[in-house]
Parts: C-alpha cells; sequence; structure tokens
C-alpha cells in the first residue's frame, strides 16, 4: 500500500505514506528559520517539498507517479484555493491514483456553520466547534474559520461533488462519510482516517477512481 498526504504541513508520517507540501518557503528568505527546516525536512524520507499548485513531480516524468497510490488524503487544504486551484490540484490526484485508488479530502463544511449559526457565540464554540485556538476579536467562529482570510472559497457537500466529478471522479464513487469512517472497502480508505481533522465542522469525502 502506498499513500500520498497532499499540502501535509506539520502532519507528516512514516511509510507507507509520501507528504508533500512547500514547506520550504514556509519563512521568507533571510529569515534563519528557513535553512533550519530545510536542513529538518532534508532528513525526512517520506517528505517530497513541491509547490501543489504547480505541474506535480517537477523533474520528473508524469508517467512515473501515475496510477501509483493506493490513496490521497487532502485534509483542509482545498479551501486555500481558488476553483481553478482546487480543480487543478484534484486532477493531479486523480492521475497518481491507482484505478480503484481512494481520495479521502476534509474541508470546513460550510452547511454546518449555517446550522448552528443561531448558537455562533464565543462561550458556544467548544461545544460547537470542540478544538477552539482563536484570540482574535470575531463574535463568530464562522468569521474565524470558514471565513478565515487565507480561505478563497467555502464548501458545501454539493461544491465538493460538482468538484470531484468535473476532476474525473466517477459520480457513483463519491459519498460523503463520517469521521472515521470508510465506505469505499478499499483498505486505504480505513487507513487514511487517521488524518481526520476538526471533525466537527468538517466535511469528509470520498472519492473512487
Amino acid at each position: 500500500m502506498l499513500l500520498l498526504n497532499v499540502g501535509c504541513g506539520d502532519s507528516r508520517f512514516p511509510d507507507p505514506w509520501i507528504n508533500v507540501d512547500d514547506l520550504y518557503n514556509h519563512f521568507p528568505e533571510g529569515n534563519p528559520e528557513r535553512g533550519y527546516l530545510r536542513q529538518r525536512l532534508d532528513c525526512e524520507p517520506n517528505y517530497v517539498n513541491m509547490d501543489i499548485s504547480q505541474a506535480w513531480w517537477p523533474g520528473k516524468h508524469p508517467s512515473e507517479n501515475a496510477d501509483r497510490f493506493d490513496g490521497v488524503n487532502v485534509s483542509h487544504v482545498l479551501e486555500h484555493f481558488d476553483v481553478p486551484g482546487a480543480l487543478h490540484i484534484l486532477r493531479e490526484v486523480h492521475k497518481c491514483l491507482k484505478p480503484g485508488g481512494v481520495l479521502r479530502v476534509a474541508v470546513p463544511d460550510a452547511s454546518y456553520f449555517r446550522r448552528v449559526y443561531p448558537e455562533d457565540r464565543r462561550e458556544n464554540w467548544v461545544r460547537l466547534f470542540e478544538n477552539v485556538n482563536d484570540v482574535s476579536e470575531n463574535t463568530t467562529y464562522l468569521q474565524v474559520a470558514l471565513f478565515f482570510h487565507q480561505h478563497l472559497q467555502c464548501y458545501a457537500e454539493d461544491t465538493m461533488w460538482c468538484q470531484l466529478v468535473m476532476a474525473g471522479f466517477r459520480p457513483d464513487g463519491i459519498a460523503r462519510v463520517e469521521p472515521g469512517q470508510s465506505l469505499t472497502g478499499n483498505p486505504a480508505g480505513q487507513v487514511m482516517t487517521v488524518m481526520d481533522s476538526r471533525p466537527r465542522f468538517s466535511l469528509h469525502m470520498e472519492a473512487v477512481k
């Protein structure tokens, strides 16, 4: 089994995972932490540095990674890209997956924020959203987590379904799943549930190639 963790950030895992992100550029040029971070990442055999908004696997022929992975996890990444950017990532994921391979994706769920909005006050945040870490002056978690300044789009189930279809996934192979749950029957799907985060307000979906 071989799994790909796209936009991994600090959530990097050993075999059977390959973790990809552009962490070399996490700090600006001239920051002393930049060199230290790069040295540390270079010692991680399961980390590949690449800009996922550009062509994947730079310097390698794309066929080397086509149909390669049993599963791909994309957790709280797509909302940081506009629609064309998110579609680029999903299409690259589709190319990387083996036939029958599974994508597991998570994004903030606009439907949940709408449902709990009448109670969305700071004193209710822990109950409604669980792990809350915010020191802003925002009065709703809708502002904090859905309209976070680095987010470029909002997702709900229908939006995600449409993007997955446009990326090449089979319409009948796309399903909403609960955190910790996989419906595909592919063992990779269940293994990837370890990556489920922010379960209370996240939309989790699976898509089969």
